[in-house]
Formats: structure tokens, sequence, C-alpha cells
């Protein structure tokens, strides 16, 4: 059994840490894989711990849904709890400004579809921000940090206490209100990360509607109007995680939304020309990710 984090894994270093946990680079000793290492940061208590075990919880019942980071495995029993995932090229924040409208595209795509997974479990994520959102080895992003998450499947005490980053959160959660935080907020933060990738500068904690092109005057028109849409202050008025997913699809591979009419299968070549666009996406992201690594 695995008393210690350091008993099986040895710390490479430091990735990152919040106000819940640390994230280190590990080797496995038993199969020298390095891999990502979160670690319950602060006194281990009986409230804590179970606060960690939460997490977890969520993550694992998210597993299906591959835009979220997965769980490799878990030691809760330990003296100190965590768990580890699949490493990390890093976070979008540290690439923000610095993408194409099409890349970020992409990546908002697998958000919106992710939270559309965890919203339709009746979860909440309550943290979505540039800073949580990591890329993977393919260049792919996920979402992470279910820290502050909440499902009612998870925990009996289920709270829509307003919890999350200030500059990130939607204007009805200022209000301090635990009846306003509805799925609409998840989305404000989506449509804000958005605009801080578009623009590479922080939201105004003011609240919306967020336009970048107030910063950045050649932002894509498109991707303009959908952080406004998303960024509304009346959360009745915002889309949810899946029409914006929806919409992010048409616009990114139209071939595989169905049309508004009946109509038959796209054909092989357009599939395959389809896949081809949205693969080169990736392995650019991929690339610039790499490159600035370095």
């Amino acid at each position: 059994m695995v008393i210690r984090l350091e008993d099986r894994f040895q710390v490479v270093k430091l990735l990152g840490q919040g106000g819940f946990g640390r994230v280190l680079l590990v080797r496995d000793r038993r199969t020298d894989v390095h891999v990502a290492a979160k670690v319950m940061k602060g006194p281990v208590t009986i409230a804590t711990r179970q606060r960690f075990v939460r997490e977890v919880k969520q993550l694992e019942r998210y597993s299906a849904v591959g835009q979220v980071i997965p769980v490799l495995e878990k030691f809760l029993e330990a003296k100190r709890p965590f768990f580890t995932m699949p490493l990390a090229k890093g976070n979008l924040e540290q690439w923000a400004g610095r993408l194409s409208a099409p890349q970020v595209a992409v990546a908002m795509l697998r958000v919106m579809e992710a939270l559309a997974a965890v919203h339709a479990d009746g979860g909440f994520h309550r943290d979505i921000k540039p800073g949580n959102l990591f890329v993977l080895e393919k260049g792919e992003t996920v979402v992470g940090d279910f820290g502050l998450g909440n499902n009612p499947h998870v925990t009996r005490n289920f709270t829509r206490k307003a919890q999350g980053t200030f500059a990130y959160m939607a204007p009805e959660l200022l209000a301090a209100d635990p009846a306003h935080f509805t799925f609409a907020c998840d989305v404000y933060s989506a449509g804000a990360s958005w605009y801080h990738l578009v623009t590479g500068k922080g939201p105004a904690i003011a609240g919306g509607p967020l336009d970048p092109r107030r910063v950045k005057p050649n932002a894509d028109a498109w991707t303009s109007t959908w952080i406004g849409a998303m960024t509304r202050r009346d959360p009745t008025q915002r889309p949810t995680a899946e029409q914006a997913a929806a919409a992010i699809r048409q616009r990114i591979r139209p071939s595989t939304v169905p049309a508004p009419r009946p109509a038959g299968n796209a054909s092989a070549s357009t599939a395959v020309r389809d896949a081809l666009a949205v693969g080169a996406v990736f392995g650019v992201l991929a690339l610039i990710i790499a490159a600035a690594a370095k």
C-alpha cells in the first residue's frame, strides 16, 4: 500500500498549485513513465480529505467524457491523498493571445462539449478559466481541476455557494445569492475564458457582455458575437453549453452537424477532408505548444 507519494513516485518538479492542491511532475518508479500528480494541499482533516475525494469522484464520473482530464490512479488513503493524471504540455493561459481564431475555436469546442456533459449530469465546474484548460500531448484540450466542482450524484451536501475566480465569475454571483448559481454561470466563465484566449488579456471583473474587438479590433466577428452572447449579464439570455458547442461545431466542421432538412450522409471524401482540417488545427496547436515549451 502506498502511504506516501514518495513511496512509488519520484518528484521531479512543481508544475503549479491552487488553493486546494499542488500539481507535481513525477516519475513512476514502476513504469519509468512521467505523469502529473495532484496532491492535497494544507491540513489533512476529515473535511479536506472528503473535499479531495469529491474531486476525484467527479473526474471518474466524467471519465467517459474525452474532453475531461482522466484519473490514471488514485491514492486516497495515503497520508496526504493524491491522484495521477496524464502529463499536460501546459494550460491555455500560457498561449492566450497567440493562437488563431480556428485554433481557439477547436479548443473551446472541447470545453463546451465537456461542460455540456457535466451539466447534463447535473454537475457544475464553477472555476472555468484558461488556467484550468489543459493541453495534452497531441494538442487536444481537456477540462481539469474540479476542486470547486459540485455534482448532486457525488455529494449529499450539494451547494450552490458562489465560488470561483473573480475575473471569470458571472456577474449574478457577485450578489452572493446561492439561488443565482445555475449552469449559465459556467457558460459565462467559458465565454470570459474565450475572450482571454482571443485578446491575451484577462476579462474585467465588472462583468459582461464582453467584446474582444474593444481590445483587439481585428478579432473575428463570429467569435466576438458568441463571446458576447455567452457573457450577457442576464443569465437567461445566455446560450447553453450544448448550444454553444453545436454552434462552434458547425463553424469548424459544418458537415458533422445535421442539416435542418433531411439529407443523406456526407460523402467519404467530405468526411476525410473535414477530419484532416480539424486534425491539422490540432497539429498546428501541438507544434506551437511544443515550440513554446522549449
